[in-house]
């Protein structure tokens, strides 16, 4: 019964995600039909965009339900214990909020790179006579997605007859940035009271450059430790499947007794904290 359990699952993995590769081929045709002139760009993103949106169409609806138990019932078949049935939902959990926190951090760390693009094209639009809301306008065509859409909100209120500096404030404080909530919060002041404005966005600038640099010479210097913190982490789970493949009823008594799996989540728990300690002491940001 077990053997056929584990002929049938991946068998209905593959039937999934290739229902899942169809439903997001056919959602990106309708996207480039609809985008018109953006076409060629959609097409030059098709094979990570059609990668990524298939595997998150097979990670939702009635799919996920379908994974989650079947990898349950999966692990409670070889492993003989009930208990080990409920563990992939909050893995399942762990998994999507760290996935989350990963992308927040990198689209704060593009965001960041962004800014000193944003910066000289704002210095440039102003003395070239445009106004500040012609500047930052004209600013959100030379940066990429994730500044734009921090800069945008601030444009619309414009438009629709805001206050500069109320805009501008507003922003700033719910801008998840520093450097972009010191921007913002620097251009608000000077569009008050006046002043100098594109040669303290130039000082700004360089302050918000050598940030940069010395973020990317610490990444350099701490590549080696967060290489090994990744991969000590990653020795007990190596170990572990190479013990199921070479000699699965030595781990009979890891999985199913009760104080195996009382052993099992106590080395896991440290395992995860130990990855944490370390991911703390070579990145205070993270």
């Amino acid at each position: 019964m077990s053997a056929l359990l584990l002929f049938l699952l991946p068998t209905l993995l593959v039937v999934l995600f290739f229902r899942a590769y169809l439903h997001a081929a056919r959602r990106e045709r309708m996207a480039a039909v609809l985008g018109g002139g953006d076409s060629s760009a959609a097409v030059a993103r098709a094979p990570r965009s059609r990668l990524l949106a298939t595997v998150v169409a097979a990670s939702r609806g009635r799919a996920r339900p379908i994974l989650l138990a079947g990898t349950g019932v999966i692990l409670a078949l070889v492993s003989r214990n009930p208990l080990l049935a409920l563990l992939p939902y909050p893995a399942w959990k762990v998994l999507g909020r760290a996935a989350q926190r990963r992308k927040r951090r990198r689209i704060s760390a593009r965001r960041e790179e962004q800014l000193p693009e944003f910066m000289d094209s704002l210095v440039q639009s102003l003395r070239s006579g445009l106004s500040l809301q012609q500047s930052l306008e004209a600013s959100m065509e030379d940066v990429g997605e994730e500044l734009s859409e921090e800069i945008a909100p601030v444009v619309r209120e414009m438009r629709v007859g805001k206050g500069v500096e109320e805009s501008l404030s507003s922003a700033a404080r719910s801008s998840s940035s520093p450097s972009l909530r010191q921007i913002l919060t620097v251009l608000a002041l000077l569009h008050a009271k006046g002043g100098d404005l594109p040669r303290i966005l130039e000082r700004m600038r360089r302050r918000v450059g050598e940030g940069l640099e010395t973020r990317r010479e610490i990444n350099v210097l701490t590549a080696q430790s967060r290489a090994s913190g990744y991969l000590v982490s990653a020795l007990p789970a190596v170990f572990l499947s190479l013990q199921a493949l070479l000699n699965p009823s030595s781990l009979r008594p890891l999985l199913a007794t009760p104080l195996g799996n009382l052993v099992l989540s106590a080395g896991l728990g440290l395992n995860a904290a130990g990855f944490l300690i370390i991911r703390r002491l070579v990145n205070p940001e993270a």
